[in-house]
């Protein structure tokens, strides 16, 4: 596995993915992350599976899938495009999957474990809570498109 610190020095696509931080807080959230690797067609999130990761969208795309009331269908929720935040709150807390991710395209993600969060902010307070914050920002996003979309059905 490659160094993920000279990730962020030497792949603009992560650098792009985490353009949120000063250089030196992306090498330092680097230096925890996991760059993987998803070939299409993989599925890396389970709906109601343990959320084990949350990380950074890289490169290719991503599809979000919630099951409907009627067994074995599904809605697209949303389409994840590269520097897209993919887990958050769940691996945060160690619960569990709300959707399906599936991946449309051949795709990279720079991932954080669980439990790698709590052991950040007890080390390096300011880029946790900068995180932190990430994840509250995107979140509070997607719920007001989330907002908009059922208002629109309504």
């Amino acid at each position: 596995m490659a160094d993920s610190r000279l990730l962020c020095d030497h792949d603009e696509r992560v650098a792009a993915a985490l353009a949120f931080l000063e250089p030196e807080e992306a090498r330092e959230l680097c230096s925890v992350m996991e760059l993987r690797s998803y070939p299409a067609g993989a599925v890396p999130v389970r709906d109601g599976s343990p959320c084990g990761f949350m990380g950074f969208l890289v490169s290719g795309r991503l599809a979000v899938r919630k099951e409907t009331a009627f067994p074995g269908r599904h809605t697209l929720v949303a389409v994840l495009e590269p520097g897209a935040l993919v887990g958050g709150v769940p691996a945060a807390e160690h619960g569990v999957c709300g959707a399906t991710v599936a991946v449309m395209e051949d795709a990279e993600l720079m991932v954080m474990e669980n439990g790698v969060l709590e052991r950040l902010l007890a080390e390096n307070p300011a880029l946790g809570i900068k995180l932190l914050k990430r994840v509250i920002q995107v979140l509070g996003t997607r719920l007001h498109r989330a907002y908009d979309r059922l208002a629109s059905l309504l």
